[in-house]
């Protein structure tokens, strides 16, 4: 679940097919976001609020990140679909130009790292030192990325 930065919205997952729901807070203007389309998880709030980032399991068995708009249409996957990536996790810089996203490399089964997509060029660069890593998420002021490590990689008995 997210809440529009403005206070008005929420976005969540519905049900057990896990389908993209919008309503106002108080649970009226209630909408389906994409018609028929299932496996919909951790859903987030474009900074103009125009845009719902969320991952999925739409078109294979891989998790993806996709766009949708927050009025509801067919979702568009983040990076390209004919790339062997799968992405669990990503959150939207706050000025709306860049995505963090973990992604794994399936073909090799390697470990997740932390990259930046930049919108508006397509640009997809690594964040250095992040191997492991997955759910990044963008501080407030937009300078600093978190992220956790995998299960895999922890040192502690999880």
């Amino acid at each position: 679940m997210d809440f529009s930065l403005d206070g008005q919205w929420v976005i969540m997952q519905r049900g057990k097919m896990e389908t993209l729901w919008k309503s106002r807070i108080d649970g009226s203007n209630r909408m389906q976001l994409m018609a028929g389309a299932t496996g919909a998880f951790a859903p987030h709030w474009s900074p103009d609020q125009k845009q719902i980032l969320f991952t999925g399991f739409l078109l294979d068995k891989q998790p993806r990140l996709y766009v949708v708009s927050a009025q509801g249409g067919s979702p568009k996957t983040v990076l390209p679909l004919d790339n062997r990536w799968a992405s669990v996790s990503g959150d939207w810089r706050t000025d709306g130009r860049q995505i963090v996203l973990d992604v794994q490399d399936t073909a090799t089964g390697g470990e997740s790292t932390i990259r930046i997509l930049d919108l508006e060029s397509g640009r997809l660069s690594t964040i250095s030192g992040s191997e492991g890593l997955i759910e990044p998420r963008w501080s407030a002021d937009g300078r600093y990325i978190a992220a956790f490590e995998s299960e895999e990689k922890a040192d502690f008995p999880v």
